[in-house]
């Protein structure tokens, strides 16, 4: 596309461009902003600028890399071994893609920005860590790297490196300085020193274009237009356009400034051009003319540097020049320019800075009077200024023009002279006289000027005069009487023939045609300068705000803003704005859109205190202001855009001096946390507003602490102190329309607590101290379970003495009797006993063991009390007549001893509640203990006696034994104890009678009597109330002695005859001697040695008595007897179990499984045969009432459930089908699901009757019923009942009731 590229030497048409200037009157100004060293740059030759889409700008150096944020410089270099940093110092570009990476090229190779942790990570292109790139150029898809001899491609979508080699090239390594995008397929690639390539994106070819014949080319643009812009070394800027040349400008036939161009960008149609000593110059695209921006002799507002390597445009518009020697330059173009004082007659600026006065001439000039600086000249076309010396160092307040060529100006030393604008000569005004003159200028008091129509000047000084030019006549218009607070009113203007003037709080108007003068406003503010509007409306700058007042409705207001209190200066323009001075600032108000806008830096103003009246409103519309600092000069084209809410961003935290990293978190609020003792927490805002320029006022508030902190102009906050909690950072900026921004979260703050004063601390010291409390508890709990553990080893050893002494005394008691048994059975074995004695020596023998049956029973009851499964029945029982009762027991043994026996008893004591038994076993224990420890010859004494409050009862056995002196009172009733006496015993008895009493909710003692021996009583309760649980007697425990009551009843066993019986008993002996004992009462009696053999005998031989032992190996008796009640064929049989282990609990678990009767050990066979005798007894009767009664009821029938459960069954089968003639035994046993012989065994075991007399007696039954409750006919009957004929129905009717059916009915009707 380049063949047709002519040489460079034929391009001989050049384009004279013309240099134009820029002003303030054709176009605008330009503001620079300057950061080098001094402010922080870490070099400065800058060769790379971007602005990312954050908002920070970065700035490559030859020596390090920079970020700035508006309001800092942070700098980024090398460190070597630190593999986070820069990988050499020097910077080649920046770049930022669609993706937001942010790529760097150094010198050493290419890396990526870590913005979360604010470091940089080494590009590894394709595993060359070493990926050089001297050039870039953003695509759609990708970004596109210049390397050395090749070309990287990093892909979007994949985020993944496409690497193109081309052929050998003749030079090997061939660095591509920059790359342009020529068209849609073709990129141009300047090189450095081998001249300019092209690149075809398609066919990924690379060439050298042959028709450029230098080698070196300096810089490379394509324009907006598809104009190609190249610039050879040291020869200008060539133009192309469709592969033709189309202009050449060089500094000898342009206006080009300089021949050697670095860099070239475009804005708005215009290309800035970087040249190495020319500055920057502008090139218009649509007329090809030039004006300039550098460096300007003596002036000090002027572009700072000559020589720029580097041009940039921002997404702000903003242009940043990277100078070779003085940092980066930004440059903004601006409405506005301030102007301030320079060497005297240099032509950049003022004479001196502060300013009073200004005046444009006819020609546009305009002249200004300064304070101590005399009057200077301004030409706003070339921007210059002109000093007179003759004016120098004094103080002008008022200019206006005389004649011409002669300017009238009052000087606070000199008072009125003209001034000759041809010459700067200066000459002594006189407008009448001296008198005149002297009346006018007062020393030490300002006086105002302005010309008027008609030839005629006003002048403002102690009285308000009008001077006639063309007369030379002086007219007071004010007299001596009024007085003005203000020394010299202000005057505010001039309309429609009125001139307006200004006082201390009031507005005059004086009439030129009228001559009057009158006030137009009063107030109660002190007015600082005034003006008038073309719709005349005043505008007054006050120590409050800015006041507008409408003359005419005479309507009054302070303009609502938050900008500022006190005006100086105002001044309105000819597009309904207001211009405010302030001590500091500028602002505009905008009558149409009620709005106030500040002005700063950006704009072009710099700060300034503006003075009253010290402005002017120039022929074209422009303004300039004067104050303290110089003087401002004001485009009329200013606009504003109106702003959109900003963003701001987070830019850097640093706690306690160093930066801590923040990830990227989208929208989400970033969390830091922080120690409680932390000395400085500092946060770095950024507005997001696309303008780096602009520097903004922040506020920040602490959320939590509702804490506003004070605004600064600065982008940061520094906190030193925050208390342990959590807290929400916000932040606002301030709007040029003189409002805060909505408050933005910027950072959540978690200031976390010391260590121990974390949940975690008091988590582990409240762990830490549970365990010292545990530890402290349980060695207290060792140390008492020890002294418990001693304590029991002690009284286990004690217990173990006192077990041994009673096991002693019990075998001891025990050996009395059995010698008494043992010896007289022996006599007998050997026949040495006659006959005659046998029978008195068997009495004894049956005695001493019932005695001994009975020291058993009480050590059982001992135990049973002790586990409270002992239960009391308690009735009323008259004490006095049972004392008697137990008293006569006792009598043949005291007789024997020869002690008395007496009573003193309370006769009126009545009926008392106790158990008769258990209080027997007490008063017994007592008497004989009163007979043991008695002498013969002396008296023991039973005493009754009831309390003073007749709520006890009081038992009391006397005696005169030998008391209780060797006895240890605490433990009389304790168990075991015999106390230090050798009167034997088992030592349970006192214990014993001690737990009953305690039942009883009584009270028992002993204390010794005052001459001899000692007394025992119990106390019981005369109303016992409401007994507790364990007074309740169970209905399932009999005593011994009812069970001998019950054996005497029966002496005939003949009935057992024709019964058999099973015995289950694992003792050998025992089970002989029942099988030997019970064989003659019974037909047949079956033996086995344990349950499971039982079982096997029970099921085979069909017994009608099972009598069965409980302990048992291989299955026990209440495994047995659950066995046997649960099957069918056997649950019928009635079980008896026997246990040496008579207590509730076993009773309860033996009446549970199904045992019919309970017979506890020790027993005697009549005993057992009486119970066996009952419960045949029981089941003959069953039977019977079968056979002659209702069989539907069973209720009163004392059934297995097994069984119960199975003749409710069968009468429901019978009930059912009972009208049904062919019900047969067949049919029963099918449904019943058992075989027939079975149901004939089960119904006659349970009825005594066969299956066919059964369902026959529930038929009569049902034949009954319905004889008795219907009217229906005896045949009608019968088929009911289920019988087969009338015939059969009577004969069997008649078997059953003993009369006819007929007759049963009439009998049945007759009652």
């Amino acid at each position: 596309m380049f063949r047709h590229f002519i040489h460079i030497a034929l391009l001989c048409l050049l384009f004279s461009g013309q240099t134009l200037k820029l002003s303030a009157v054709n176009s605008s100004f330009f503001y620079y902003k300057q950061l080098g060293i001094k402010e922080g740059l870490s070099q400065s030759k800058v060769q790379a600028i971007l602005n990312d889409h954050r908002g920070y700008l970065w700035i490559g150096t030859e020596s390090g890399l920079n970020r700035y944020d508006s309001n800092h410089l942070k700098q980024y270099l090398h460190q070597q071994g630190d593999s986070t940093s820069l990988p050499s110092n020097e910077i080649l570009f920046i770049a930022e893609d669609s993706l937001y990476n942010l790529w760097v090229a150094t010198k050493a190779g290419m890396c990526l920005y870590d913005r979360g942790n604010d470091c940089f990570k080494k590009v590894v292109i394709n595993g060359n860590r070493n990926s050089y790139a001297n050039s870039y150029l953003l695509l759609n898809d990708g970004i596109i790297f210049g390397g050395m001899s090749c070309i990287y491609k990093f892909e979007y979508n994949t985020k993944k490196w496409n690497t193109y080699f081309f052929k050998q090239l003749p030079n090997a390594h061939i660095p591509f300085r920059k790359m342009v995008y020529y068209d849609n397929n073709t990129i141009l690639m300047n090189t450095q020193w081998n001249g300019i390539y092209s690149f075809n994106m398609k066919t990924k070819q690379l060439k050298r274009i042959e028709d450029f014949a230098a080698d070196n080319y300096s810089a490379i643009y394509v324009d907006k237009k598809n104009h190609l812009w190249i610039s050879p070394y040291r020869k200008g800027l060539y133009c192309y356009k469709n592969g033709k040349p189309l202009k050449h400008f060089t500094s000898e036939n342009s206006s080009l400034t300089y021949n050697v161009i670095h860099d070239i960008t475009e804005k708005e149609n215009q290309l800035w051009i970087a040249t190495d000593g020319g500055g920057i110059n502008i090139l218009s695209l649509d007329d090809f003319s030039f004006s300039h921006i550098n460096k300007m002799q003596d002036d000090v507002n002027s572009f700072p540097a000559s020589a720029i390597y580097r041009i940039y445009c921002d997404p702000a518009n903003n242009i940043w020049a990277g100078s070779v020697h003085h940092g980066l330059i930004g440059i903004k173009r601006t409405y506005a320019h301030s102007y301030q004082n320079v060497p005297f007659n240099n032509s950049f600026g003022l004479s001196e800075q502060p300013i009073h006065a200004f005046f444009q001439d006819s020609d546009g000039i305009l002249w200004i009077g300064t304070d101590g600086g005399g009057i200077n000249r301004f030409e706003p076309a070339s921007g210059t200024f002109k000093h007179y010396s003759t004016t120098k160092h004094e103080k002008i307040t008022s200019i206006v023009d005389f004649t011409p060529h002669e300017l009238l100006f009052f000087s606070f030393d000199k008072g009125f002279c003209l001034f000759d604008k041809r010459n700067g000569q200066v000459r002594p005004f006189s407008a009448v006289d001296e008198e005149a003159n002297n009346q006018m200028y007062v020393s030490g008091i300002t006086a105002y000027l302005m010309r008027l129509p008609n030839n005629k000047i006003l002048i403002s000084s102690k009285q308000v005069y009008i001077y006639d030019i063309t007369t030379k006549r002086l007219e007071q218009i004010t007299n001596n009487e009024r007085k003005f607070q203000r020394y010299a009113p202000l005057i505010v203007g001039v309309k429609d023939a009125k001139v307006y003037l200004s006082d201390w709080r009031r507005i005059y108007e004086y009439n030129l045609n009228t001559k009057q003068l009158s006030v137009v406003y009063k107030g109660e503010q002190i007015i600082n300068d005034a003006c008038i509007d073309r719709n005349g409306l005043f505008w007054l700058a006050s120590a409050n705000g800015l006041i507008s007042h409408d003359p005419i409705t005479q309507n009054t207001r302070t303009i609502p803003t938050n900008l500022f209190d006190e005006t100086t200066s105002v001044i309105s323009d000819n597009q309904h704005r207001i211009w405010i001075g302030t001590r500091r600032n500028l602002y505009i108000y905008s009558t149409t859109e009620d709005k106030v806008i500040i002005l700063n830096e950006t704009d072009g103003i710099s700060p300034n205190e503006y003075l009253s009246c010290a402005h002017l409103l120039l022929q074209n519309g422009d303004i300039v202001l004067g104050g303290i600092n110089g003087m401002t000069y004001l485009n009329s084209k200013i606009h504003f855009v109106p702003e959109n809410e900003y963003k701001i961003e987070l830019l850097d935290i640093l706690l306690n001096g160093r930066s801590v990293s923040l990830k990227e978190s989208g929208t989400k609020l970033k969390t830091i946390n922080i120690p409680w003792n932390f000395s400085s927490l500092q946060l770095k805002v950024l507005l997001n507003s696309g303008n780096i320029f602009t520097q903004n006022i922040f506020q920040f508030k602490i959320k939590e602490n509702d804490e506003q902190l004070p605004y600064s102009e600065s982008n940061s906050l520094i906190i030193n102190y925050l208390p342990v909690g959590e807290y929400t950072i916000t932040s606002s900026y301030y709007a040029r329309n003189g409002e805060w921004s909505q408050e933005q979260e910027i950072l959540h703050v978690v200031v976390t607590p010391p260590w121990w004063k974390t949940t975690v601390f008091y988590i582990v010291m409240g762990i830490l101290l549970c365990t010292i409390l545990y530890s402290i508890m349980y060695i207290i709990y060792r140390k008492k379970k020890m002294k418990q553990r001693q304590e029991i080893v002690r009284l286990k050893s004690k217990m173990y003495e006192e077990k041994i002494d009673f096991l002693t005394n019990i075998s001891h008691e025990l050996r009395t009797p059995l010698t008494l048994i043992c010896a007289p059975l022996k006599r007998m074995i050997h026949h040495e006993i006659d006959k005659e004695k046998t029978e008195s020596q068997l009495i004894s023998i049956y005695k001493q063991a019932r005695h001994m049956k009975n020291i058993i029973d009480m050590v059982l009851d001992v135990r049973k009390l002790e586990e409270k499964k002992d239960m009391l029945r308690i009735l009323p029982h008259p004490l006095n007549e049972w004392i008697h009762k137990i008293g006569e027991k006792f009598i043949t043994e005291f007789e024997a001893k020869n002690i008395d026996l007496t009573y003193e008893l309370d006769n009126t004591i009545q009926e008392i509640p106790f158990d008769n038994n258990k209080c027997e076993f007490v008063l017994s224990n007592f008497l004989m203990n009163a007979l043991k420890f008695s002498e013969e010859g002396t008296i023991t004494t039973i005493r009754t006696s009831l309390s003073p409050d007749n709520k006890w009862v009081r038992v009391s056995v006397v005696d005169q034994g030998m008391g209780l002196s060797m006895i240890e009172t605490d433990s009389l009733f304790s168990s075991f104890y015999q106390g230090h006496h050798n009167k034997g015993g088992t030592g349970i008895g006192l214990a014993y009678a001690k737990n009953l009493i305690a039942f009883h909710q009584g009270r028992i003692g002993a204390i010794n009597n005052q001459e001899q021996g000692a007394t025992f009583y119990f106390d019981l309760p005369v109303n016992s109330g409401k007994p507790s649980t364990n007074l309740y007697t169970s209905n399932i425990e009999t005593s011994n002695e009812e069970t001998e009551i019950k054996e005497t009843i029966i002496s005939d066993y003949s009935f057992l005859k024709d019964f058999t019986v099973v015995i289950v008993e694992d003792i050998m002996e025992l089970r002989n001697y029942l099988k030997e004992t019970l064989s003659g009462y019974f037909a047949k009696v079956y033996v086995a040695k344990d349950g499971k053999e039982g079982l096997e005998l029970i099921k085979q031989k069909q017994p009608d008595i099972i009598v069965s032992d409980v302990m048992m190996p291989k299955m026990n008796g209440f495994e047995l007897c659950r066995t046997v009640k649960t099957g069918l064929e056997i649950s019928h049989i009635p079980f008896i179990l026997l246990t040496a282990y008579h207590n509730p609990q076993n009773m309860y678990t033996g009446y549970k499984t199904g045992a019919d009767a309970f017979l506890p050990k020790p027993f005697e066979i009549d005993g057992l045969l009486s119970l066996i005798y009952n419960q045949l007894k029981l089941r003959e009767s069953i039977k019977v009432r079968y056979a002659n009664e209702n069989a539907l009821n069973l209720q009163e029938v004392n059934f297995s459930n097994a069984d119960e459960t199975f003749l409710m069954k069968f009468n429901n089968l019978i009930l059912e089908h009972i009208s049904d003639s062919e019900l047969n035994v067949s049919f029963l046993a099918s449904n019943m699901c058992i075989s027939r012989s079975l149901l004939f065994n089960k119904i006659k075991a349970l009825t005594g009757m066969g299956i066919i007399d059964y369902m026959n007696k529930i038929r009569i039954e049902r034949a009954s019923f319905l004889l008795t409750t219907t009217s229906m006919t005896l045949t009608e009957i019968s088929e009911l009942a289920g019988f087969s004929s009338l015939r059969y129905f009577r004969q069997v009717f008649k078997v059953h009731k003993n009369m006819t059916p007929s007759e049963y009915k009439k009998q049945m009707t007759n009652e």
